[in-house]
């Protein structure tokens, strides 16, 4: 009897019904606004996850933009150090005048050059060839593979060694200053393999010389930077340029007896001439 209920029975299934939409209502709002939760979140995510590859993108189009460069500026570095190399190999290492300028202040002071004669030999390089069959059958893989894959980087220059050889001529009162000579040029590190061709007896100017001939060869590996600059001063009485030779005795004594004329005493060719016609009348 406790169990019995005077409500119709249809009106007990429609709240029953009722409940159940009810319950099914919430449970799907719940699980509707779970799933936008998480479509958020999840979209969120996304963007920040997007965002951050965007920015990983440009760092590695910037990393490759800056490594695009560094390929063209070591391609530039290798023509120009190529450009370099062949631009050292043929211009000379040592300049004509340090050349002259070492042998003059290496000489002695009664000690003339009549000729100097400078000869450029370019050196053959020995062919190298295969010792065995093998080592030729490797050359010419690595030489059609070459062929097949150029290189971006040109070849090295293939200038052979050259050697520069000097030839002088001249005179000296004896051999002890020739000798002398010899030893300072063999003391300079410009200079190697230093020979006496000949050292004879010589006529000039009615003064018995020895005319002599020396060989040498210039020294390319040597650097300017630290040699040691021979730097000699001489009072000189003679102009070197004249094609005239005065032997050292008459030298002194010409300058001995000479007297200097100042500058402004000095005329002109015209006015020396009618003086010395003057003296002679």
């Amino acid at each position: 009897m406790a169990n019995m209920s005077f409500l119709p029975e249809d009106y007990l299934e429609k709240r029953s019904q009722r409940r159940t939409n009810i319950l099914n209502l919430g449970l799907f709002v719940v699980v509707m606004g779970a799933v936008i939760g998480a479509f958020l979140v999840t979209d969120r995510q996304r963007g920040e996850v997007r965002t951050l590859k965007e920015r990983v993108d440009q760092q590695f189009e910037e990393a490759a933009r800056r490594l695009k460069q560094l390929d063209e500026l070591q391609q530039r570095k290798q023509q120009m150090l190529h450009k370099a190399r062949i631009t050292a190999t043929l211009l000379e290492r040592i300049p004509r005048s340090l050349i002259l300028a070492e042998l003059v202040n290496d000489m002695p002071m009664p000690l003339s050059l009549l000729d100097l004669h400078m000869e450029t030999k370019i050196l053959k390089s020995p062919s190298r060839s295969a010792s065995t069959a093998l080592q030729a059958a490797k050359e010419r893989k690595a030489a059609k593979q070459n062929e097949k894959t150029p290189s971006e980087t040109p070849p090295e220059p293939d200038l052979p060694p050259t050697e520069v050889s000097l030839m002088l001529t001249g005179v000296a009162p004896t051999d002890v200053l020739v000798a002398q000579y010899m030893t300072a040029l063999s003391q300079s590190p410009m200079f190697k393999d230093i020979n006496l061709v000949y050292s004879e007896e010589a006529n000039l100017s009615g003064t018995l010389m020895r005319k002599f001939n020396i060989e040498l060869k210039l020294n390319q590996a040597i650097n300017l930077q630290d040699m040691d600059r021979n730097l000699v001063r001489r009072d000189l009485q003679q102009n070197p340029m004249v094609n005239t030779f005065l032997p050292p005795n008459q030298d002194s004594t010409q300058a001995s007896t000479t007297p200097t004329v100042p500058a402004s005493d000095r005329g002109t060719g015209a006015t020396r001439a009618k003086d010395r016609k003057g003296s002679r009348k």
